[in-house]
């Protein structure tokens, strides 16, 4: 019998790009048709773009409405302890661009 595995939508929250309130019907939707769990990552700024992470307000108001609406929710973060606690996945040192070293 084969295991079953949940989808999880990494949802990227770039400020006033996706993190719109009016945004947040459609992913319950989606994310409950497809019986998906949703990861909320604020964006992390890269040079050269103007995009900004979600203010943190924004963050929770979207993880307030999926979780009243059923959706199993997580901001970033959260997703990564709770697998910790639990043991599903072992603590890592972050990873480094290739061609750098630990040492200075």
């Amino acid at each position: 019998m084969r295991k079953r595995r949940r989808v999880t939508f990494e949802y990227t929250m770039i400020r006033d790009v996706n993190d719109d309130p009016d945004l947040l019907p459609p992913l319950v939707q989606l994310a409950r048709r497809v019986h998906a769990f949703v990861n909320l990552i604020p964006f992390n700024p890269i040079p050269y773009v103007d995009w900004k992470p979600s203010r943190a307000e924004r963050v929770r108001a979207f993880q307030d409405g999926l979780s009243a609406a059923g959706v199993p929710v997580a901001a970033c973060g959260q997703l990564r302890a709770s697998r910790l606690r639990t043991g599903r996945v072992q603590a890592s040192a972050p990873a480094r661009p290739p061609g750098t070293s630990a040492e200075r």
